[in-house]
């Protein structure tokens, strides 16, 4: 099962991590976990990060490399965190997770992303008060135009 997960660092979009992570434990057969980090500040360059835990715990697989110069030094203290506490989730669960970072409006480039194939896209609930309780302004612009089943996790 090949699974996307938005995630921002955020209460919601951690606990939609976490419960993703539980579905794939649960699960007989092989799963791919995609974290989307989507940031707004417009000089990010797209980047991934796999992390694959039969490397060895605690040794990151860079895909391409992050480039440092391209990345305000506060957003790139914020990627680092959330990335850090990402894998350190997965190594808990024992799971192989690729981190990505995109650069646009959160709804836009998730739904984008979701195109490629995903089996699942996990997303964390309340964010701005929608017409829908507890959904959120981004999870319900996903509800309402993705193409692939969504989890929205509160």
């Amino acid at each position: 099962m090949k699974i996307l997960v938005a995630f921002d660092g955020s209460t919601t979009s951690l606990k939609a991590y976490r419960l993703t992570l539980e579905i794939v434990k649960k699960l007989s057969e092989p799963s791919e976990i995609h974290l989307l980090y989507v940031t707004d500040v417009p000089i990010v360059k797209p980047f991934r990060i796999h992390h694959d835990i039969t490397v060895g715990v605690g040794t990151p697989v860079i895909i391409s490399s992050i480039p440092h110069e391209s990345i305000g030094r506060k957003e790139l203290r914020r990627i680092h965190e959330v990335m850090e506490e990402a894998l350190a989730e997965a190594e808990a669960y024992g799971v192989s997770v690729d981190f990505v970072v995109k650069k646009g409006r959160p709804e836009e480039e998730i739904l984008r992303e979701a195109e490629k194939g995903y089996d699942l896209l996990v997303v964390g609930g309340m964010d701005k008060p929608t017409s829908i309780p507890g959904l959120g302004h981004i999870a319900e612009a996903i509800v309402k135009r993705a193409r692939c089943p969504v989890l929205v996790v509160k």
